[in-house]
């Protein structure tokens, strides 16, 4: 049989995996199984994606696509009793839809959306966001999830090198296209909790407006 990837992990001592590096077909991805914050994570997560990308780069082989996903979760401590939908979410939030307002505590909406930010990092690019929200009584809890997949789709694929190459002005992070694009998704996942959450949310997880 061919080898058709190769998946690596990095345990907690609960043995539950903090990291996982998976390498198959044509992709490469780095999960963070246990978040704590950008300036922490970025760094280590960037140091996968550099071990294994000068190992799968070649002439032949381009970047087509970079993507950044985050799965947040709201979990209620005790069983609900009365159900608000803006004990989590802005009443305003743009990622709402009328019948989810008025659904009760079990509901899902999933969308997505292209746009162009203003002064976007990444030339000759679209970014797509695809949102998939999902509020769910599990046993007796209520558990709310936003799942947020950032992708910046490059109109032509370019080299792994070209990711690596200094693009402007010298950052905390270093100036590489690589740096830039996965910084711009992570803003982007800022923006998008920060017009979506309800404040006392916001407070709760470090994000006030």
């Amino acid at each position: 049989h061919r080898m058709s990837g190769v998946s690596l992990q990095h345990f907690r001592e609960d043995g539950k995996p903090d990291w996982t590096l998976r390498v198959t077909g044509n992709s490469v991805l780095v999960t963070c199984h246990k978040y704590t914050s950008w300036a922490e994570v970025w760094p280590k997560a960037r140091r996968f994606l550099l071990a294994a990308g000068q190992v799968v780069s070649n002439e032949a082989n381009g970047v087509a696509v970079l993507a950044m996903q985050y799965v947040d979760r709201f979990e209620t401590k005790e069983a609900i009793s009365e159900y608000e939908i803006t004990d989590v979410f802005s009443s305003a939030s743009p990622l709402l839809s009328k019948q989810a307002l008025l659904a009760g505590p079990e509901w899902h909406i999933n969308q997505g959306w292209f746009e162009n930010p203003k002064d976007f990092p990444v030339p000759e690019s679209r970014l797509l966001n695809v949102v998939n929200i999902t509020s769910a009584i599990i046993g007796s809890k209520l558990q709310t999830t936003i799942d947020h997949a950032c992708q910046i789709r490059l109109n032509a694929p370019c080299k792994f090198s070209t990711l690596l190459a200094v693009s402007n002005d010298v950052d905390e992070l270093g100036s590489t296209l690589l740096n830039n694009a996965f910084k711009a998704m992570h803003d982007r996942n800022i923006a998008l909790l920060k017009e979506s959450l309800a404040d006392a949310q916001l407070t709760a997880i470090g994000l006030p407006k």
